[in-house]
């Protein structure tokens, strides 16, 4: 391969408006993707437009050892697609734009990188939506869809991704810019007498589709083979289809431009049925004959998955509207309206085992069904027993007549040895996800990737399936199971299209007549895949030759991975890199779409480093990534493999501290400010003017901006005018019923949520007192200062232990510090008392006393309330947020619960002068147009940071729930 600085120089001259990126983070980050292979790339290239792609492969062309250049979507490939040691290019990160939609012609033109949810989400509004489905459609892009011809729910009635293809602007190997459509036979010929790559390509399809046996094909819902040559030509059209012959190439013959895409109109009465099975082999053998009721998909889940899926946060609802609690298999079938439903209820009512099935055409009901089948892909990457479900042969497709058969043959081969595994998937196709429970630490469960796969790719030659029926064939080419001819047809495409074999080469297809020594020895002849060695060179690379991840990570002692076990954990499932900013994962990587800035890039690069702790320049990588974190906790509550990025941040930081004498010197002033609040409430009056002059100082010096006024008036002179006594630790708390635990945002910074507090819970009847204030230690965590955050917790159990006798309920109102207990402290302090409870917990239970209280309903005045949930609190505990919902409809409130992310203060991220434009972009981003458009009479939001946020951008009314609810009381 040729020198990256030489092709860097190349680029400038070109004219590249896009980035190349060299240091060892992204070479890290990008090395990874859903699947088990880690390869790391000499560089990452980062086009923002077609052109630049253009100029890229023009650019390697001209260098005398081209590098190998590998488009990348959103990295959710399981097969290693998008892994190189060549250069990545990240189509992602700046291609995401949808161009045009013609609504008349339905009809879209999208770049690469635009996420599949994000693109239907903005089609809806026209009534219309992209068909192929997937259930990574929060992070899966349009081109990766097309390279891997994808498909998922739906697909018996929608196809897969190529039928919704009408045209590619692709990028050839030499830098030519092609658009390829449909044409006519006489069009064909026409390019092919061209001299260029052009003609070259148009040759290469010529010969490749005259006299096509299109009988040797797999006749499969999902039977896919990589260029896609029986889809070029039909019987019924005499043109040509082009485009075929790109989707499902992955990347191994263009880099993909824009792409005009067909557009369904989006289904106007779509209905659910939850039909529960005793096990999973009644449900897949129902399955098929439960396909004469015309649903639109049938999806699988066994009951391993079911009891997974039992941690999505979607599960109460699916739980609910089935009425029994599943303990078998489920099917998940969707119809366009009741006729199918009922036909379906006929047959299930005859059945003669014990069957459950509801219906519904609730579409929140619907959403939540399908959200538990998409997160039932991450949840069963949890370890159990030190294992964990790898993604190798996930997605093998069958005839569906016979997938009873293969699930059962399937089996034998896990059961026999010893493994633990999941099943669900497309029941409808033939199609079924599997992941075995491996410990990949151990070399002998390492050498069952290559047993496993063998057994399978065996098990469906002989059913008449393949290997590939969804997510792509990466590293597996070796696998495929077609005719010598048929194979040289394909190496012919690929031949034309990509003659030097620098596009993802090693996968799908080599090119006719390379000179590439071969990499590993051929397969025994009587193999799958043995006719791509027919001519004894170009040889497709095995999975054996490909490095994995856990290569790497052997090399770290087990007592680190042990200490930095959530790293570990990661599988590469990508949801972190959700588009939408209604989901709280991640705030910092929504902003920059940089993977390094990602739970998963931090995941990655706190892996590599463990495994190399000398390398500094890696290491400082690594602590600027960790800068960006808000420490929102968002992923420790959402990531479904339990990636906790925070703690692990605090860890770091404790174990490398942060080498800028500036940032020091600021950990240690911040360090104390809980500690110092008291003082400065007491002394505001004297404070206020000096925080005044000082605070050009602090942010000249120390970077740290717009640090919070603290109102004037000790906490106990306050409490006095409400009749509430501060109860010292193992004091005596009097007649008092409840005892609420101070933090400095309630008690010290805002202190009149504290003070509504108190009235909402006398309110229901309770008689509240406050206990002594004692720093949380929060900030000392985040910035990994662990033994003041261990001094801080041990300080926190001792005052909760004190009330233990007074038998009182002890509760808090701020959720950063509520919920600390039961995960941060848990984590210094595995024993640390759960007892404290967060305000909405404590009062949902007594919300009942209300209407009595407040003189009935016929006095209440409806008030509108736009309600902002806390991040941390949204993904840590999302039962509060419907519970202040509650609280305010107790008082005659219309409440709209905003989804939205971080808000970008996230305690002082936003404090920092370097975070300020990530700061506001985030404000920007989910909250000001909300805020801006709100038709509300009151916006609330329960977090401290939020408020604080929302009043340094101009929007000072926005106060907590309890304070909205005390007003009202106080009016009744």
């Amino acid at each position: 391969m040729g020198e990256l600085g030489e092709l860097v120089a190349r680029l400038e001259q070109r004219g590249f408006g896009g980035d190349v990126e060299t240091d060892a983070a992204a070479r890290v980050v990008y090395a990874t993707d859903n699947s088990v292979y880690q390869l790391p790339p000499a560089g990452v290239v980062v086009p923002a437009s077609t052109d630049d792609l253009s100029i890229i492969a023009a650019a390697n062309h001209e260098l005398d050892q081209p590098f190998d250049l590998v488009a990348r979507g959103g990295g959710t490939g399981t097969n290693g697609q998008s892994l190189t040691n060549g250069l990545v290019v990240d189509t992602r990160r700046r291609m995401n734009q949808i161009l045009s939609v013609d609504a008349e012609a339905r009809t879209a033109v999208v770049q690469p990188g635009v996420v599949l949810g994000e693109l239907n989400a903005a089609l809806a509004e026209h009534g219309l939506f992209f068909a192929p489905h997937v259930s990574t459609a929060t992070r899966a892009t349009i081109g990766g869809m097309v390279s891997t011809d994808a498909a998922g729910k739906g697909s018996l009635v929608h196809g897969r991704t190529n039928g919704h293809v009408l045209a590619i602007d692709a990028v050839l190997a030499d830098g030519t810019r092609w658009t390829f459509g449909t044409i006519t036979a006489d069009e064909l010929q026409q390019l092919a007498r061209r001299t260029d790559l052009v003609g070259a390509v148009h040759r290469s399809i010529a010969r490749a589709i005259t006299d096509l046996d299109v009988e040797v094909f797999p006749d499969l819902p999902r039977g896919f083979t990589g260029y896609n040559l029986a889809g070029v030509v039909s019987a019924s059209s005499p043109d040509v289809d082009l485009t075929k012959i790109l989707c499902g190439s992955e990347g191994t013959l263009a880099l993909l431009g824009e792409i005009t895409i067909r557009l369904t109109p989006l289904p106007t009465t779509p209905r659910l049925a939850v039909v529960s099975y005793p096990d999973f082999d009644e449900a897949i053998r129902e399955a098929n004959r439960l396909k004469v009721t015309a649903p639109v998909a049938i999806e699988c889940l066994d009951e391993r998955t079911i009891a997974l899926a039992a941690a999505s946060p979607a599960w109460p609802r699916l739980r609910a509207l089935l009425g029994v609690e599943p303990s078998g298999a489920l099917l998940l079938m969707e119809y366009e309206g009741d006729r199918g439903l009922a036909e379906l209820r006929e047959i299930v009512d005859r059945a003669e085992s014990r069957v459950a099935i509801a219906t519904t055409s609730d579409p929140d009901d619907i959403a939540a069904a399908w959200k538990v089948r998409a997160d039932a892909v991450g949840l069963l990457g949890q370890a159990v027993g030190g294992r964990r479900s790898v993604a190798f042969v996930e997605d093998c497709a069958v005839p569906p007549a016979v997938l009873p058969e293969f699930v059962a043959g399937f089996r034998e081969i896990l059961d026999r040895r010893g493994l633990g595994y999941g099943m669900f998937g497309h029941a409808d196709v033939g199609c079924l996800h599997v992941r075995p429970a491996l410990d990949l630490y151990d070399p002998t469960h390492e050498a069952m990737l290559r047993e496993i796969s063998d057994d399978v790719a065996a098990l469906v030659a002989r059913l008449g399936g393949v290997l590939w029926g969804e997510h792509g064939r990466g590293f597996r080419g070796e696998y495929v199971d077609l005719p010598a001819d048929t194979i040289r047809r394909m190496r012919e495409v690929k031949s034309g299209f990509d003659p030097d074999d620098v596009l993802n080469p090693g996968k799908l297809y080599r090119p006719l007549g390379g000179s590439d020594p071969p990499a590993t020895d051929p397969p025994a002849t009587d193999r799958p895949g043995a006719d791509q060695w027919a001519d004894g060179v170009g040889e497709i690379v095995r999975i054996d030759a490909v490095p994995l991840r856990i290569h790497r990570d052997r090399d770290v002692a087990v007592a680190e991975r042990q200490h930095f076990d959530t790293a570990f954990g990661c599988n590469g499932n990508g949801i972190c890199h959700h588009w939408g900013e209604a989901e709280v994962m991640c705030p910092s990587y929504k902003i920059t779409l940089d993977p390094r800035r990602s739970p998963k890039g931090r995941a990655d690069l706190l892996r590599a480093w463990l495994a190399d702790p000398d390398d500094d320049a890696l290491a400082d990588d690594v602590t600027e990534s960790l800068h960006d974190c808000l420490s929102c906790g968002a992923c420790t509550g959402r990531c479904p493999v339990g990636v906790d990025i925070p703690e692990l941040k605090s860890r770091f930081f404790d174990r490398r501290p942060d080498r800028s004498p500036r940032h020091r010197v600021r950990a240690a002033l911040l360090s104390r400010f809980e500690a110092a609040t008291p003082v400065a409430q007491a002394l505001a009056r004297a404070v206020r003017p000096l925080q005044r002059v000082v605070s050009p100082v602090l942010e000249r010096v120390f970077g740290i901006v717009d640090l919070p006024t603290v109102p004037a008036g000790r906490l106990s002179t306050r409490l006095r005018r409400v009749d509430v006594e501060i109860v010292p630790a193992g004091g005596d708390v009097g007649d008092a019923t409840v005892v609420i635990v101070p933090d400095v945002f309630t008690a010290m910074l805002d202190p009149d949520v504290l003070v509504a507090a108190i009235d909402v819970l006398r309110a229901v009847g309770e008689r509240p007192a406050v206990a002594e204030f004692r720093p949380s230690g929060k900030f000392d965590h985040v910035v990994g200062r662990r033994r003041r955050f261990a001094a801080a917790v041990a300080a926190q159990r001792e005052l909760i232990v004190s009330f233990d006798e007074s038998g009182v309920d002890l509760i808090t109102i701020e959720p950063a510090v509520s919920l600390l207990g039961a995960h941060e402290y848990a984590a210094i302090d595995p024993t640390f008392p759960q007892s404290v409870r967060s305000l909405p917990e404590y009062v949902r239970e007594r919300l009942g006393r209300l209407p009595d209280l407040a003189g009935g309903s016929d006095r209440r005045v409806e008030q509108v309330v736009q309600l902002f949930g806390h991040c941390t609190e949204v993904s840590l505990a999302p039962s509060n947020v419907e519970t202040y919902r509650a609280m305010l409809e107790a008082v005659g409130c219309s409440v709209d619960v905003v989804a939205t992310t971080c808000c970008g203060m996230a305690g002082v991220f936003g404090h920092q002068a370097e975070r300020q434009t990530m700061s506001a972009a985030l404000f920007d981003r989910g909250w000001r147009g909300r805020l801006d458009a709100s038709g509300a009479s009151t916006n609330c939001a329960s977090g401290y940071s939020c408020r604080s946020q929302a009043k340094r951008f101009g929007f000072a009314d926005v106060v907590h729930p309890v304070q909205v609810m005390a007003e009202l009381l106080s009016a009744l």
